[in-house]
């Protein structure tokens, strides 16, 4: 049974790299150790923190929930003790750049705990010993740097790799002349295949980018450096970092000198490695675009999904079509195939005249009365309470006449910035859509930009939502949501921007259906159509061009019906495929990861189609979703 009278210990180990030799279970069993000896003590809780530096900084989490604990101990029992194997397990700062050993002596002393340290034990008895040690700790440190740096800077000299091998090697016990062991690196061979197709891609003038794909359609995963990490697909940044590492190249460098070669086996030789880099520091042929027009959106606009930026994207003109340009989420362009937001593209133009067309909204304010528009509307309201003989409403549009001239003699000084953003919207919409100069977007994009940080777009099934961040304090964020069946339905025709699907001719695809079919020897579904290549339109345009009808146009090419077999999916079985999924993997799974599971669950438009929305269907299914790294 458990002395009342007994004081509350919490136990603290850390250590400030990787832990790979259990270090940190050392610590807490000496520590564990001395307090069960003592039947004055008791242990109630234990705390560490693995890679982080109470040099440079202030350990981690597991030294802030340890000082936490001990507080509350001190509320609850009057008294408490924080037990380390030594002081600079706590801090080894200088008190600039990271916490002094003093500094915890001195919060020891206000809270009333105690400090207790196996190694040195005098520290924390007297806030002068805590000043000597603690500045001898540092001190310790400093040389300990200074002095690993020259040894690895020697090692290094020597041919030998410092640190943890990159992917595609794994360490390998050599005996030297003299009898000794040493760790070498050597070729892991059940990585070799992924690293040599990565190399020989880029000696062939391969993209990063193509590089990655290649490696994502082949089931290829990266290989973690640290137990931490998790294998995922690759992406542009990770094939950068092994085409640029010299490691490959059999070369050992420190801090990015080349200082011999290295004593391991290479991918490629260092004149292949060298054209490599210049290959990627030289702009790539064909990357040479001008430089974007100016959009609506450009610097605030944000993802209503993931928040990150919008990208304007303009395709590419075909056979006289004009282009059209569209918001994509950056993490389409960052992310590849990776944790990609599942927000699609959306058109630049339709976003444009929601947001001029609900900007009293966003800004909470209507259009001041002296606008053109508004001084008839002004004129006729006073015509009409003087036919009326009305003289309480006569009296109130005198007074709305006078307002708008106040505001008008107001404007010929110094227009305000909400008044002159009205106005530009005004003269933004009466011209065409197609009809706006890049001088004209630029300015109107400025205003917006002085009104508002950043403009969130969301785009749902039905709904648009524009949450728009204010600059002026005491606004943060309005929002506005837009149907968009209901947006569409009120535009008129001749407002409307005709969005054409590629420009092909009925002849030209229905010779591309026959092609295809010659080639494969049955005739393409939608699906196969859809991953068949450039060569031909794509499976919406022949959708397009045949209302909807896929086997419609299978028969005006001349070729057989394809019998699609439908399964209609429960709630029940969407549920359990989502659920066996994330048993398998240990994790919810992702809109991309659900894409290539394979065929055995219902496709993700069924998914959302049926809850609304991804995170919907894996709240139903009592998953968390998973956050992007």
């Amino acid at each position: 049974m458990q002395d009342a009278r007994a004081i509350p210990c919490v136990i603290y180990a850390a250590k400030s790299t990787e832990d790979r030799r259990g270090s940190i279970p050392g610590q807490l069993a000496e520590c564990r150790e001395a307090i069960e000896a003592d039947p004055l003590r008791t242990l109630i809780g234990e705390y560490s923190d693995e890679a982080y530096s109470g040099f440079k900084g202030d350990r981690g989490p597991g030294l802030a929930a340890a000082i936490e604990h001990a507080e509350d101990l001190v509320a609850r029992h009057g008294g408490a003790e924080l037990w380390a194997q030594h002081s600079d397990r706590l801090a080894r700062g200088d008190g600039k750049r990271a916490r002094h050993t003093v500094e915890l002596a001195l919060w020891a002393l206000k809270h009333e705990v105690a400090i207790r340290t196996l190694q040195d034990p005098e520290t924390f008895r007297d806030l002068l010993y805590a000043v000597i040690t603690g500045q001898r700790n540092h001190e310790d440190s400093t040389r300990k740097g200074l002095a690993t740096q020259a040894g690895v800077r020697r090692a290094v000299a020597r041919g030998q790799h410092t640190g943890p091998l990159p992917d595609g090697y794994r360490h390998a016990r050599h005996l030297t002349a003299t009898g000794e062991i040493e760790r070498r690196g050597e070729i892991d061979p059940e990585r070799q295949r992924v690293l040599a197709l990565i190399f020989r891609l880029a000696l062939r003038g391969r993209t990063c980018g193509q590089i990655a794909a290649s490696l994502t359609r082949r089931g290829w995963l990266t290989k973690p450096v640290r137990r931490a990490d998790r294998p995922r697909p690759f992406d542009v940044g990770h094939v950068y970092d092994t085409l640029t590492n010299p490691t490959y190249a059999a070369l050992a460098t420190y801090r990015g000198q080349v200082l011999a070669p290295g004593n391991w086996p290479a991918y490629i030789t260092p004149r292949q490695h060298a054209r490599i880099l210049a290959r990627l520091a030289s702009p790539q042929p064909g990357n040479h675009h001008a430089p974007p027009a100016p959009h609506l959106l450009a610097g605030i606009g944000r993802c209503g999904h993931c928040g990150a930026p919008l990208r304007i994207h303009t395709s590419r003109t075909r056979r006289g079509a004009p282009s059209r340009r569209s918001y994509s989420c950056a993490s389409h362009i960052n992310e590849r195939a990776f944790a990609q937001c599942h927000a699609r593209p959306i058109d630049a133009q339709t976003i444009g005249e929601m947001l001029t067309s609900n900007l009293p909204a966003l800004l909470g304010s209507e259009p001041p009365a002296s606008t053109s528009r508004g001084r008839p509307a002004l004129r006729a309201r006073l015509r009409a309470a003087a036919l009326a003989g009305d003289e309480r409403q006569l009296d109130e549009a005198i007074d709305a006449v006078v307002a708008g001239r106040r505001v008008e003699g107001a404007r010929s000084g110094a227009p305000s910035p909400t008044r002159e953003l009205f106005d530009a919207v005004e003269a933004w919409t009466a011209q065409e859509p197609l009809e706006h100069p890049d001088g004209e977007v630029a300015h109107l994009n400025a205003l917006v930009r002085d009104q508002f940080s950043q403009i969130a777009v969301r785009v749902d099934p039905d709904m648009v939502t524009l949450a728009a961040t204010h600059r002026r304090p005491g606004q943060e964020i309005a929002a506005v949501r837009v149907n968009r069946t209901a947006w569409v339905r009120s535009t008129p025709a001749g407002q409307r921007r005709t969005i054409t699907y590629g420009g092909w001719a009925q002849s030209e695809i229905l010779g591309a259906l026959q092609a295809w079919s010659g080639a494969h020897g049955h005739s393409p579904s939608t699906v196969e159509w859809k991953h068949a290549g450039t060569n031909h339109p794509a499976t919406i345009t022949v959708l397009k061009m045949f209302a909807g009808d896929w086997n419609g146009a299978l028969r005006a090419a001349g070729l057989d019906y394809v019998k699609v077999r439908r399964h209609h999916w429960s709630e029940k079985e969407m549920l359990a495929a989502l659920c066996a999924w994330a048993k398998a993997n240990g994790r919810a799974p992702r809109r991309i990861d659900w894409r290539w599971a394979g065929e055995g669950h219902p496709c993700t438009e069924t998914v959302v189609g049926n809850y609304g929305s991804w995170v919907a269907a894996l709240k139903a299914a009592g998953l968390t979703p998973t956050m992007r790294p």
